[in-house]
């Protein structure tokens, strides 16, 4: 089984643009209804290469990237846990400011995926938890007359509603 498809970007379609977009430029404002030009016109503009590749998950037959049917299509399975009962959280992702702070979160653990919505409780495995836990990015702020510093602080603010095992 092939572990890659290279895409000619004036061959792809909306969903493999949206998917490529979403992934692997990390552009998760990108709205699900726009037109095929639209995501084209904000690929172009992050993207300056004609072509790029999309993987395939190492589960047989289990599609990691969409081809050409629709990114909600992309699976969206809990993942297993390690050893043990399953741990699962109830979370809640905060809606954030901006054009992206409804949009479903991307989470990718383990060969899975996973789009969260935001401002309802979702249940995610202990997997997909840690890949929330550790989605941070980085704000630089500087007060007059010092150098400029910087701070790590969470890429999708959430509570954790409750914890089960199951």
């Amino acid at each position: 089984m092939p572990t890659a498809q290279m895409i000619k970007i004036a061959d792809a379609t909306a969903a493999q643009l949206k998917t490529f977009a979403a992934t692997v430029l990390g552009l998760d404002n990108i709205s699900p209804n726009a037109s095929r030009a639209t995501v084209l016109a904000r690929v172009q503009q992050a993207y300056s290469d004609d072509a790029f590749t999309l993987g395939i998950s190492p589960i047989v037959g289990s599609p990691l990237f969409d081809t050409g049917s629709g990114v909600q299509s992309v699976q969206s399975e809990e993942c297993p846990p390690e050893e043990g009962k399953a741990k699962f959280y109830h979370v809640k992702i905060h809606q954030g400011s901006g054009e992206g702070g409804i949009h479903p979160v991307f989470l990718s653990a383990n060969g899975k995926v996973k789009y969260v919505n935001r401002g309802v409780v979702e249940k995610l495995s202990e997997a997909f938890m840690e890949v929330l836990r550790n989605a941070t990015q980085t704000q630089y702020f500087q007060k007059p007359g010092e150098t400029m510093n910087s701070t790590e602080v969470p890429a999708y603010p959430y509570t954790i509603v409750s914890i089960s095992e199951g």
